[in-house]
């Protein structure tokens, strides 16, 4: 009987050879995987190039698809106030890239108030909707989720026309991405009532506001201002807020994170509507990392035979963290200077102005016989302040 066969060992040039088609499988797998991620690229891309191109040249050419124009009637009511509102729809998936412009204007008397939208996609599936509130007179621009599988563009530009004879009472906007333009003729109004409000804020959008404030200046009393307050703020997260703009009532605010301010302020004043109210302007802005450039032009009295009387009853703050702070007020300006800051260096000079001390870190005068404030507050910010001349 034979015993076991024994078991024959596999001879080196086999071991190699099983080696190299395990190297070879390796390989294989890799291209195999490759061409495959490679596929869904392309896909993938094509896809996004569709739905949410955003191939867009150094020009910012979108591929856009134009939709008609809505055009929405709205009624101001006997109260005359408006509302403009951007709402985004509960959001699910995704998100949409958007800007554009509220645009606020007046029009030719006698003619209906009305909101115009004009909307451009890069995915001609996303539209934006326009609604009006009669009940709450608020207009209501509501723009779309996004997508899961891509990121498209949105441009919206909506413009609100008021009839030249009407009077706001109220006008608010807040908005999210859009930037907010008020145009000229629209702030002024010649009905003598109580308090008249302007309110605008946006998280993203720049604010503007262009006023001619060289004309308003020469312009007869009587086309100035009448008998009643305004009281003005304004209030972004990230936008800009960029205003030639008449200063007429008890306050005017101006608040931002980390959006810039240029402002240039003409103050319209009644001495006879503020002395009897008890009233006097108030000036406030505040930011956090944005820079503050203000130029505060000399003002234009109403209800006074001088045109010349000294500004003394203006009470401002002009404060930020890490922002810097410029201001130009005329040489009328009567009152208390106080500044302070803890890192960041000021200058600040002007005729007239008399320091009680001015130390690296804070300063405090007197210019006239003003007894109101003006305050100056930064953490590294440097600031500038020119009052008068040099």
């Amino acid at each position: 009987m034979e015993g076991p066969q024994s078991v024959r060992k596999p001879s080196i040039w086999q071991c190699g050879k099983r080696k190299r088609w395990c190297i070879v499988a390796v390989i294989g797998l890799i291209v195999f995987l490759a061409l495959l991620f490679a596929l869904l690229g392309v896909f993938v891309f094509t896809r996004l190039a569709t739905s949410g191109q955003h191939g867009a040249s150094a020009q910012g050419n979108w591929n856009l698809h134009h939709f008609p124009r809505k055009t929405l009637p709205i009624s101001l009511g006997s109260d005359s106030r408006l509302s403009i509102i951007q709402k985004a729809r509960d959001k699910t998936v995704g998100s949409v890239d958007i800007d554009g412009v509220v645009t606020v204007q007046t029009s030719a008397s006698g003619t209906p108030a009305t909101v115009d939208l004009d909307v451009s996609s890069t995915d001609k599936d996303l539209n934006v909707d326009l609604e009006f509130d009669e009940t709450r007179r608020e207009v209501k621009i509501i723009t779309p989720p996004g997508l899961d599988f891509a990121k498209p563009r949105l441009r919206i530009r909506a413009t609100v026309r008021v009839p030249g004879e009407s009077c706001l009472e109220l006008l608010n906007i807040n908005t999210i991405q859009l930037s907010v333009d008020i145009q000229e003729g629209l702030l002024t109004c010649a009905t003598p009532k109580a308090t008249t409000t302007l309110d605008v804020r946006s998280i993203s959008g720049e604010l503007k506001i262009k006023e001619p404030l060289d004309r308003l200046a020469k312009a007869d009393s009587t086309e100035k201002t009448s008998l009643r307050d305004y009281i003005v703020k304004m209030e972004t997260t990230s936008g800009d807020i960029n205003v030639d703009l008449i200063m007429i009532g008890s306050k005017a605010q101006f608040n931002s994170t980390s959006g810039n301010f240029v402002l240039r302020l003409l103050p319209v004043l009644n001495s006879t509507y503020l002395e009897s109210n008890g009233l006097h302007p108030a000036l406030k802005t505040g930011t956090t990392s944005g820079r503050t450039d203000i130029a505060l032009l000399d003002p234009v009295w109403i209800g006074t035979k001088s045109n010349t009387r000294a500004l003394s009853n203006l009470d401002s703050s002009h404060s930020s963290t890490s922002g810097n702070i410029k201001l130009r007020y005329p040489s009328s300006w009567e009152g208390k200077l106080s500044s302070s800051s803890t890192s960041g260096s000021h200058t600040i000079r002007g005729k007239g102005l008399n320091f009680n001390h001015n130390h690296e870190k804070s300063a405090e005068g007197q210019k006239g016989h003003g007894s109101l404030t003006l305050r100056i507050e930064t953490l590294s910010g440097n600031q500038d302040v020119l009052v008068g001349d040099e």
